[in-house]
This record gives C-alpha cells, sequence and structure tokens, in this order.
C-alpha cells in the first residue's frame, strides 16, 4: 500500500510539475495577463519544487494543486495578502520576462 502511495504521490508530482511548466510558459510568451496568473504561476513553481526538499510528502500535491489554483485567483483580493503576493508577482514577472522585451 506504501508503494502505491509513493507512485501516486510522483504521479501528481508529474502532473503539477506539468501545470507550474506551462502556467510559467504562458507567463513568459504573453503580453496581457492577469495578476492572479502571475500569482498561480509562482504558486505552482513553488509547490513543484518543494517536495525536493523535504517539505512534505508528494502524494499531498493531489489536494495542494487545485488549492493553489483557487487560491491563486483569491489571494489578489485580500488586502494585506494581496499586497505582499502582488510585490512577489512582480518579481516572478519580472524573473520569467528576462531576455524578453
Amino acid at each position: 500500500m506504501e508503494t502505491i502511495l509513493e507512485v501516486a504521490g510522483w504521479i501528481a508530482w508529474a502532473i503539477t510539475g506539468y501545470f507550474a511548466l506551462t502556467f510559467a510558459y504562458g507567463v513568459r510568451n504573453s503580453e496581457s495577463l492577469m495578476p492572479a496568473t502571475v500569482l498561480s504561476a509562482m504558486l505552482l513553481v513553488a509547490l513543484a519544487v518543494s517536495p525536493f526538499f523535504g517539505l512534505f510528502d508528494p502524494i499531498h500535491l493531489v489536494w495542494l494543486t487545485p488549492v493553489t489554483i483557487l487560491f491563486g485567483t483569491v489571494f489578489l483580493a485580500i488586502p494585506l495578502v494581496g499586497l505582499l503576493l502582488s510585490g512577489c508577482s512582480r518579481a516572478f514577472y519580472a524573473l520569467m520576462r528576462i531576455g524578453k522585451k
């Protein structure tokens, strides 16, 4: 049973990694973006690399990935949290756009 959960966790990580790459690719190549899209991309990239730092087991990505996409659209509406995360998402946007005009 433990092996099945471990394999399911890494499959969930592969799906999360795919979402993170496609969102980051969209941020890099799109000219007009909503701030929530940039924030969702930033959170997905952070979520995709976090199992490698041992923060949690990859099976948790099954529920964390949809929650991250949902919260990425909602967090900007919360006054203090939105202010902090909008600065981080602007830095992520600038990082993703390096080399683009």
